[in-house]
């Protein structure tokens, strides 16, 4: 068994591999190119009697922290451990990288996968509900007037700490899903969000009452996603009908969003019409944590 950086000549092999993965509907073959050459990161393959058998990518997500993602395994592979041992080689990959901590989010129903992550320590530390509502171009909801934030504009500290104080964030530690990607939002985030005109709100008598954060350029599954929103209820709703405008002006079929557990955010997500396959279940995304100074494998 060896371990290796994946190159392009190896690509036919791995979307062979990820025709596999719901359904032929993995989000690795949109990104492959960019994944192969990312030089701050690692994409790896499990390499068997030659034949390239499971792969992960360990990616810089910022100081000190490695964020772990697309693990697979082909499917004549699975049941000789093949996962465990690509994590195995990613715990010690982060540590010869110097990264303090690593992360990861996995589906509530991967059982396989949190049973391997968790008998190596990693950390439950943020729950997410995945949802999301097709779009159709025919739907015309939106009234209100939504402002672009800019660095410069009068409102600027006041968005800032609407975003970085917003109750919703309390019960996620402060973790926003970038897709299936996860991070703390901190101000720089917010200001390179702010410079990409990701991050949009609503005033009302002089004051703002909601904001919203949009991930229009998503590469992996070619969904519009919503990072965050919050403000009043009436805000809320307002500014998640102008984004669902939005996405239909950007010619996107699909809305989605990692809310975080809370009741009340989950309700208006709920009530403008996002949802999951799946009822019934509080969250269905996990993030998880593994601190690696001072631990073992």
């Amino acid at each position: 068994m060896q371990f290796r950086r994946a190159t392009f000549t190896d690509k036919k092999r791995i979307i062979e591999i990820c025709s596999n993965i719901w359904e032929g509907d993995d989000y690795i073959p949109n990104i492959l190119d960019q994944w192969i050459a990312d030089d701050k990161g690692e994409f790896t393959v499990l390499v068997e009697d030659g034949q390239i058998m499971g792969m992960g990518k360990l990616t810089f997500a910022e100081p000190g922290v490695g964020w772990l993602e697309g693990l697979r395994v082909a499917p004549e592979a699975r049941g000789r451990g093949y996962a465990r041992e690509i994590t195995r080689y990613f715990i010690r990959k982060g540590r010869e990288m110097g990264f303090d901590r690593l992360q990861l989010s996995t589906y509530y129903q991967n059982d396989a996968s949190i049973h391997i992550i968790e008998s190596y320590g990693f950390k439950r530390i943020a729950d997410f509900y995945y949802a999301e509502q097709k779009v159709n171009p025919t739907k015309n909801l939106f009234r209100d007037e939504v402002m672009q934030a800019t660095l410069n504009g009068v409102d600027y500290e006041e968005l800032v700490q609407l975003f970085l104080n917003a109750p919703e964030q309390k019960v996620v530690n402060g973790f926003i899903g970038l897709g299936w990607f996860f991070k703390k939002l901190k101000k720089e985030e917010l200001n390179n969000a702010i410079k990409r005109g990701h991050i949009y709100y609503l005033k009302k008598d002089g004051q703002i009452v909601g904001g919203i954060f949009i991930y229009p350029d998503h590469k992996k599954d070619n969904s519009y996603y919503i990072p965050m929103v919050t403000g009043t209820d009436e805000a809320i709703t307002a500014l998640l009908q102008w984004v669902y405008e939005d996405a239909v002006r950007r010619g996107f079929k699909t809305l989605a969003a990692m809310i975080p557990n809370d009741s009340r955010l989950k309700s208006i997500y709920l009530d403008q019409g996002f949802k999951h396959w799946e009822e019934g279940i509080d969250a269905n995304v996990f993030v998880y944590e593994l601190k690696l100074r001072g631990g073992d494998e």
